[in-house]
């Protein structure tokens, strides 16, 4: 099996754990067209380019290495599971790393199944404002009335409202269906 990925991809990776307490969460899961990354408290997939069946679980830290060579970010790397190399989109990088051998959560209990209720969409840019107000470590209470009325936000003594966005139903891709 082979995966490439591109820098959005790549990113995903950050989220993994990297305490070391539960190894099967500091890795990815590549395979069936994506990328996939649990912590224990979040979850992020996306769609990405694969050829080959399976799937193969690689250390997060393997992926975050071999995107920065020689000081510069690579646009896209590839990784093949058969050989166990990650290289870059020219073959020229070399680095191996070794798939880890464990179950990974089955993500499908993991995705709720009740009836959605609302959707709400929220600038990446305005969250991470948010974020350098009242700080990284923070619990952030995030209080939805409507979809079309502010967010509340409620972090220690810092409180405020962000804007939603207003974007058509259709748009929304935040859960890989089922085909």
């Amino acid at each position: 099996m082979k995966a490439i990925l591109d820098q959005e991809a790549m990113r995903i990776a950050t989220i993994a754990d990297t305490t070391g307490t539960r190894p099967v969460l500091g890795c990815v899961k590549i395979g069936n067209g994506e990328i996939v990354v649990v912590d224990g408290y979040m979850l992020a997939r996306k769609s990405i380019e694969t050829e080959g069946e399976g799937e193969i679980l690689v250390e997060a830290a393997d992926i975050l290495k071999a995107k920065k060579v020689g000081g510069r970010e690579l646009e896209k790397i590839l990784i093949n599971a058969d050989e166990k190399t990650i290289t870059d989109k020219d073959g020229k990088v070399d680095a191996s790393f070794e798939p880890l051998q464990a179950n990974y959560p089955d993500l499908e209990q993991i995705y709720p199944t009740s009836e959605r209720k609302a959707s709400i969409a929220l600038s990446s840019s305005l969250l991470v404002k948010l974020l350098k107000v009242v700080g990284m470590n923070t619990t952030i209470k995030l209080r939805v009335r409507g979809t079309t009325d502010p967010v509340e936000f409620v972090a220690g003594n810092v409180s405020g409202l962000i804007m939603p966005m207003r974007i058509p139903e259709e748009d929304e891709h935040w859960h890989k269906e089922k085909k």
